[in-house]
């Protein structure tokens, strides 16, 4: 649309089959957060927009897809008496996650990176025992 000086977005939860976002009045921006709580972990969402100008709306931009993937979560945790630290990484089946360490939590190192081929993997920190704290975080590689 020629001249455009707003649009509209809009979301569609494609689990529930709910629109999740409406928003007729997204100015000229190229970004936008939505809301929190307006995205479910694991769900599947169809997304699409259009212009306006004074003249009012133009056509629906095509259909794009995107899902939200949960993140991966640390359960489990436990000392191996005389071996080591370890606890259990709960994420997305063939994820590649980055598990990360701490002693001051400012200051990260990467302690392993595995594949979850069953959606989950023990992580053992055998160097835990020998310092008196020790932080841990994991993410997601694309």
């Amino acid at each position: 649309m020629s001249g455009a000086t707003g649009y509209g977005l809009y979301v569609r939860d494609l689990v529930t089959d709910m629109l999740v976002y409406d928003n007729d009045l997204v100015s000229n921006v190229t970004s936008l957060p939505l809301p929190p709580s307006t995205l479910t972990a694991g769900h599947n969402y169809r997304w699409n927009m259009r212009a306006s100008n004074s003249a009012g709306f133009g056509g629906f931009s095509g259909r794009l897809y995107f899902q939200v993937v949960p993140a991966p979560r640390l359960i489990s945790p436990m000392i191996v008496p005389g071996a080591a630290f370890q606890f259990e990484i709960v994420g997305v089946t063939n994820q590649t996650c980055v598990i990360e360490a701490s002693t001051d939590l400012l200051n990260w190192a990467p302690a392993a990176t595995n594949s979850s081929p069953a959606g989950s993997f023990t992580f053992s920190d055998t160097t835990a025992t020998h310092r008196m704290a020790r932080f841990y975080r994991v993410t997601m590689l694309p």
